[in-house]
């Protein structure tokens, strides 16, 4: 359950808290293997034609999909549950957009240049000998994502590039990319509970700050193994 209306810096403390293993979020790179990963499974960048996602509401809601079960049919098993209000659990990971918007640790971002950490032990919210800028930079306004970034010295970690303005949810990576108005920003991912159709597995908000402690936006704990 994914707990809201703290800064990343709270989340990243109270998961050391609890052993070395733990970590804020999910390292970057594992969204990115999951937006992968649901791309290949439904054949399709636009999961919300899919589900919808819990992103037309007033508040966070959890919990809406226990009880249900992945079936299995003649292709085998399916990789989702059922769908309840738009919520659905894919690979036992309950509402993975949509919902809440998640903190991703391990980037910082400076006037739109990206810096990143994969080492969850040095995660911080400075920029430091531990972070490395790469990737080149991130898009100058916010708009429906044209275009990840590749780098070959980072290959498992695509942000943004650019965006198009004639872009929608059935273009390009269907998903919406928010521009941050701060020298010094962090992302968030995946879309809230208000986030409607610009929300979705590649959804990119980089407009919040250090500070940042809002009712839909938080972290969900994750544990490496």
């Amino acid at each position: 359950m994914p707990d809201v209306s703290h800064t990343r810096a709270y989340y990243r403390a109270n998961a050391r808290a609890l052993g070395n293993d733990w970590h804020t979020s999910l390292p970057a790179e594992k969204y990115e293997g999951l937006d992968m990963l649901m791309t290949i499974e439904f054949a399709t960048r636009n999961i919300q034609s899919i589900a919808t996602g819990l992103v037309n509401t007033t508040r966070q809601q959890t919990g809406l999909t226990d009880g249900l079960t992945i079936t299995e049919d003649f292709t085998g098993i399916k990789p989702y549950s059922g769908i309840v209000d738009g919520a659905f659990s894919y690979r036992g990971i309950e509402n993975p957009f949509g919902n809440v918007l998640e903190f991703v640790d391990g980037l910082i971002f400076n006037d739109h240049k990206v810096y990143y950490c994969n080492d969850w032990t040095k995660w911080t919210d400075e920029i430091n000998d531990n972070y490395s800028m790469v990737i080149g930079t991130l898009p100058l306004q916010g708009g429906f994502i044209s275009r990840l970034n590749y780098s070959e010295k980072t290959p498992e970690l695509r942000l943004p590039v650019a965006i198009s303005v004639l872009g929608d949810t059935d273009s390009y990576y269907c998903d919406y990319y928010v521009d941050t108005t701060y020298d010094y920003s962090i992302p968030v991912f995946g879309g809230g509970y208000q986030t409607q159709e610009r929300a979705g597995i590649f959804h990119w908000n980089c407009a919040q700050t250090y500070n940042s402690a809002n009712a839909d936006v938080g972290s969900r704990l994750a544990r490496s193994f």
